[in-house]
């Protein structure tokens, strides 16, 4: 029930974290990593004609597609934004927003000595209603 970031592939080559996965988001993702058609762990996503589209691919060619038809400019780290304003006004405290978007905490106590589960990370990834 949730996606590992290895540090290799982070952005930062440092955030290495397990994201959590809400129950209502939980199939689309079972369904896209069992697809055999997938193939290679580095494509995101398949088309209507079944061909992989990689995440660069995505970003620098379907995004701008999919920003003209909404007539909107975004980039996908604003989904990083979104995430962070709906995960605030749900209630889900600060440590544990920062656990899932996989930044450091800057204090010693949740750096060190504070342990969060899984299970409360999608306890709380779920409060969020869409």
């Amino acid at each position: 029930k949730y996606i590992y970031v290895p540090k290799h592939l982070a952005k930062n080559k440092e955030s290495e974290r397990k994201v959590p996965i809400h129950d209502r988001t939980l199939p689309f993702v079972k369904a896209f990593v069992e697809n055999p058609n997938r193939g290679s762990k580095q494509n995101i996503i398949l088309n209507d004609a079944g061909t992989v589209i990689t995440y660069n691919n995505f970003c620098s060619r379907d995004l701008k597609k999919m920003n003209k038809g909404l007539e909107h400019e975004h980039k996908f780290h604003d989904t990083r934004h979104t995430f962070a304003s709906i995960g605030t006004e749900a209630g889900i405290p600060e440590l544990y927003m920062q656990k899932i978007m996989g930044h450091k905490p800057k204090s010693i106590l949740y750096n060190t000595y504070t342990h969060i589960t899984m299970e409360e990370l999608l306890e709380y990834i779920n409060k969020i209603c869409y």
